[in-house]
């Protein structure tokens, strides 16, 4: 066998080599995402009409414009964490019993979607994100390391009050 030869069959053995550790890396990387997603298992809350929305601590929400009212919610598989939600006189109230106070990231993961936004409450590492609403006016009160984020709305007058806590806001014409 040739010096060319051989050269160019370690070459395409490290190749090889390479492609494989590759595909190895980025299967387990896939996999860990996948587990991450089956530990939230979404079910339906039967809510009334609410055009408010008030989380308290580890909420992670996504709030869509849509005609009709619904809400999906999660609790991660590993958390203790039980959601307590009601309704009161158009305010959609998110809580948590046996939250930990300590913690940092979202337990509850919510889907809400709903006609009319007037008024958002976030406290104590909520993540909040609302998209595709069409109104007048929006009040968002977020504290306490809250994080509250906007993509693809039009609100003529938005207020924000804020004490420590991130605001991201994002119109597309």
């Amino acid at each position: 066998m040739k010096t060319s030869q051989r050269i160019i069959l370690a070459a395409a053995t490290m190749i090889t080599i390479l492609i494989v550790s590759t595909m190895i890396i980025i299967r387990d990387d896939i996999q860990t995402l996948l587990v991450k997603e089956k530990e939230w298992n979404f079910r339906t809350i039967a809510t009334g009409d609410f055009y408010q929305l008030d989380f308290s601590a580890n909420y992670e929400a996504e709030v869509v414009s849509g005609l009709e009212y619904s809400v999906e919610l999660a609790v991660k598989d590993s958390s203790r964490v039980t959601p307590d939600i009601k309704a009161v006189d158009g305010t959609l109230y998110f809580a948590s019993r046996d939250a930990d106070p300590l913690s940092t990231e979202p337990m509850i993961k919510v889907r809400i979607t709903m006609p009319l936004l007037k008024m958002v409450w976030g406290r104590s590492h909520s993540e909040i994100t609302v998209r595709n609403f069409q109104a007048d006016s929006l009040t968002v009160s977020i504290e306490k390391d809250c994080i509250f984020k906007g993509r693809e709305n039009t609100i003529t007058f938005l207020t924000f009050r804020s004490g420590d806590a991130l605001v991201e806001w994002r119109n597309t014409p």
